[in-house]
Order: C-alpha cells, then sequence, then structure tokens
C-alpha cells in the first residue's frame, strides 16, 4: 500500500508552508522593527512578541507539559511587559522622553536577564511547534491545506 498525502502539496510542501506560516512568519514583526529601528528592539516589543509566539504555539500542542511550561513562560513573559511598561509610563511622566529602543539599563537587572531569556523562549517553543508539525505532516501525512474536505459519496 502507497502512503500519499492526502493534501495539495508533497510532504515536504506542506511541512515547509506550515513551518513558514506558523513560525517564521508570526516572529516577523520583531525582524521588522530591529531594522526600523536601527538594529534595536523595545523591550516591550519583545515581551509581548514572545508571549504571543508561545501561548500561539502552547495551545496547538497535544503534549501536557507543554502547555504548563507554556503557561508559566508566557506568565512570566506578561509580568515583565507590564514592568517595562509601567517603567516606560512613570518615566515619561517624569521627564517627558522615552526609553531610546533597547536600553536595559532602566531596568532591573531580572527584567533585563527575561528580555535575552525569551527569545531563547521563542526558540525552544518553535523548536517543539516544528518537531510537532515535521511529525504531523512528514509521518503521519496529515495535511496542511485542507480545503473543500467534505465527502461527497
Amino acid at each position: 500500500m502507497t502512503h500519499s498525502i492526502r493534501g495539495l502539496l508533497s510532504a515536504k510542501g506542506e511541512f515547509g508552508w506550515s513551518v513558514f506560516l506558523l513560525i517564521v512568519l508570526p516572529a516577523l514583526p520583531l525582524v521588522v522593527e530591529f531594522l526600523i529601528n536601527s538594529y534595536s528592539l523595545e523591550p516591550a516589543t519583545v515581551f509581548l512578541t514572545a508571549t504571543m509566539y508561545t501561548v500561539s504555539h502552547v495551545f496547538t500542542s497535544n503534549k501536557f507539559w507543554i502547555l504548563l511550561s507554556g503557561s508559566f513562560c508566557a506568565a512570566l513573559l506578561l509580568f515583565c511587559f507590564g514592568q517595562v511598561t509601567a517603567d516606560n509610563a512613570d518615566y515619561l511622566r517624569g521627564s517627558g522622553e522615552g526609553f531610546s529602543a533597547g536600553d536595559l539599563t532602566l531596568y532591573n537587572s531580572f527584567t533585563g536577564f527575561m528580555y535575552y531569556i525569551s527569545f531563547a523562549i521563542m526558540a525552544f517553543f518553535g523548536y517543539q511547534h516544528t518537531r510537532q508539525r515535521w511529525i504531523l505532516h512528514m509521518v503521519e501525512l496529515e495535511p496542511f491545506f485542507i480545503f473543500n474536505r467534505a465527502n461527497s459519496d
């Protein structure tokens, strides 16, 4: 019996498109901001993007430990986002100017540490999601693009 994927593309095509659309494309706003802001990123943007990226991968996973660890990481990243946003608002009220992009010297050491860890969190959950997509599309041959799958019998 021949195994063939039931989607529009080959198994590699389905896997490639799923990785691009679900893993690479959501991280594109960070790349755009990095290029627009003279090769620096605002900490609030990094924390918010990392949170949304993690949550989107956590809720599509079929493993309970990923749900728990991802929820914890998302809560931690949201805490850092709130702290950075509140610190920035206090700074704006005091001097009339905001932080320069990527300036972490005004934050406490935990938030500065989490700024760099947020990239590792995104990489970890992106890797886990890629593994899940590999199994789904390359091993189980589940299509990514499912259009008009209604049985016409």
